[in-house]
């Protein structure tokens, strides 16, 4: 007598991911974000260094082979070794990779609106799980649409801003031709090119000089940038580029472990988690789509600071809510995603525009592998203990958020101002910063006056000391 063939199963059900095992439902999620964490750390430094596509080329190729796999595999430990490989796609290289290539006046928009496929990625992994319950089917429909961006790929050339710093004035004259061909533009004339290209290298090899004034700074910039690496971080050279560094590693961690946790908190604040899957995707949109105009107008600082203020008050706020109110938790943690979700993608324009040239992707991406370190967290704070504790997910969320709003007022705003190309025109920006808060009013005659005056006598006492 024939049997009939066993539906296809949840994954929890199917390895016995339940009961006294129930934790290994919020570890499969726990090993994708670990990867998230420990590969940024990494390809942050290569991307620097080898430069932006390499990393981005071999890092979707991972994803693609990874991810594509998973659908075939039976065994736990090589199901979660994959998980965790499909966590080294990097997101914020190719992120900064756009920033660095966008014209000035679009670089709010491009570097906004690239959350738009984030949110539709969302709203159709709740679609697909809906329609497609065996766990092997929807990780394969979602994961064949990666071979998509291959042919993308081969169009896409390397940052000039990164082959300036480097000395690679050739490919750089390349690339910036190419774009202007495309775009049917006309560039400078090429000695003013190559003055331009000799002083933004020139600032990087002056910084190498005084560093070791002993020595005589060797010729290949690349060169420069691994032995500055090897004594000290870059990252933490002075005081105004760690500044930089620390607070963004706490907003990171917080936006990252808030959005995340209330994406997985389908089980807490909702009786179906498809619908909240879905209404999590769609709240997204509006949330990018605020963002744009809100940081055009206002800068990126305050919109920041309010958002995550937001977020941090509509949590507190569900720690305190009766859980027999379903439908205002509901409502409350949507508020609270479209907020967060705001505050991630000024901040991926915001940190972009605060890191200079040559240390923006180690400075972006280690950030964002301190967020991961927050995003590793969030499924056993909204899976694992929030069926224990229902107030203590959200508790933490809203106090993180609320901490991280006041560090965030600590930060310069980046509105309408350069790129900073190296730590020594990020430090001319901050003492800019400094003058105008000292003096008062730039746009009068005697703070005009005053600026000049004062900016004449430290110059004059700094070279008073260095005689």
């Amino acid at each position: 007598m024939r049997t009939r063939p066993r539906p296809p199963q949840p994954d929890r059900l199917q390895f016995e991911w339940v009961c006294e095992r129930d934790h290994l439902r919020a570890t499969y999620q726990g090993v994708y974000m670990l990867s998230t964490a420990i590969t940024p750390l990494l390809s942050g430094y290569l991307a620097d260094r080898f430069g932006r596509m390499k990393v981005l080329v071999a890092s979707h190729v991972a994803l693609s082979v990874t991810s594509i796999s998973l659908s075939f595999v039976h065994s736990v430990p090589l199901i979660f070794l994959l998980r965790f490989f499909t966590g080294s796609s990097e997101i914020m290289t190719g992120l900064v990779l756009t920033l660095e290539v966008c014209e000035p006046r679009h670089r709010v928009a491009v570097g906004v609106l690239t959350g738009i496929a984030w949110s539709a990625g969302t709203m159709l992994w709740g679609t697909l799980a809906y329609f497609i319950r065996g766990w092997r089917h929807l990780q394969l429909a979602a994961s064949l649409p990666t071979l998509l961006a291959f042919p993308i790929l081969l169009f896409m050339d390397e940052s000039p801003r990164w082959l300036i710093v480097r000395g690679r004035f050739e490919k750089a004259k390349r690339v910036l031709e190419k774009a202007a061909r495309w775009n049917k533009k006309t560039l400078p004339p090429e000695d003013q090119l190559d003055n331009l290209f000799s002083r933004i290298y020139s600032e990087e090899t002056e910084e190498m000089k005084k560093e070791s004034p002993h020595t005589p700074p060797p010729e290949d910039a690349d060169v420069v940038a691994h032995k500055r690496c090897c004594r000290r971080h870059r990252l933490c050279w002075n005081k105004n580029i760690a500044l930089v560094t620390i607070i963004n590693c706490m907003i990171y961690f917080c936006v990252a472990l808030v959005f995340d946790g209330l994406n997985l908190a389908g089980d807490l604040y909702s009786d179906d988690p498809f619908l909240y899957l879905i209404l999590g995707g769609l709240v997204e949109v509006p949330g990018i789509l605020f963002a744009a105009p809100l940081i055009h107008h206002l800068g990126r600082k305050g919109p920041l600071v309010a958002c995550l203020f937001g977020s941090g008050v509509v949590n507190v706020a569900l720690s305190v809510l009766p859980a027999a109110h379903v439908t205002t938790s509901l409502v409350l943690a949507m508020m609270g995603k479209l907020l967060v979700c705001a505050a991630f993608q000024i901040l991926y324009v915001y940190s972009n525009e605060l890191f200079p040239t040559e240390v923006r992707v180690s400075g972006v991406e280690g950030a964002s592998a301190v967020g991961q370190v927050g995003a590793l967290m969030a499924p056993y704070f909204s899976t694992y203990l929030g069926p224990l504790v229902s107030w203590l997910p959200s508790a933490v969320y809203g106090g993180l958020s609320i901490a991280s709003s006041c560090a965030t007022l600590l930060l310069r705003e980046t509105k309408d101002k350069p790129l900073p190309d190296t730590i020594a025109d990020l430090d001319a920006a901050v003492r800019k910063r400094n003058l105008r808060t000292e003096i008062g009013d730039i746009n009068s005659v005697e703070g005009r006056y005053k600026i000049s005056e004062m900016a004449t006598l430290r110059e004059w006492g700094v070279r008073s000391v260095e005689a």
